[in-house]
């Protein structure tokens, strides 16, 4: 299977934080080993990033109350962020929820 920067990131940052640290290395063990030199340095030299949302901000900035929506629309903001190789900031992903969310109301 090939390994890219990009989906070894995307696993990196749905990692649980307390074991993210153990993964990161162990994939960048198993790229060395494999004989993917580049993607072992990237990944070496890679600091994880922290998600620029969470959950209560997505329901201060939707007007959402506690519940599965909150999820939703945490999970979409996640992955737009993680499709933009993690370089959205948090007021971006906000307003673009917010524009779902108004036109999921439609």
């Amino acid at each position: 299977a090939v390994v890219s920067t990009q989906s070894t990131g995307d696993l990196l940052v749905d990692t649980p934080k307390h074991c993210r640290h153990k993964y990161h290395m162990a994939v960048t063990e198993l790229s060395l080993s494999r004989g993917d030199e580049v993607l072992c340095k990237t990944l070496s030299e890679w600091n994880v990033p922290e998600c620029p949302i969470r959950g209560d901000q997505v329901i201060k900035h939707l007007g959402l109350s506690k519940g599965p929506s909150v999820q939703k629309f945490y999970t979409m903001g996640k992955s737009k962020w993680k499709d933009s190789h993690f370089t959205m900031e948090g007021s971006e992903l906000l307003e673009y929820l917010l524009q779902e969310y108004n036109r999921s109301r439609k």
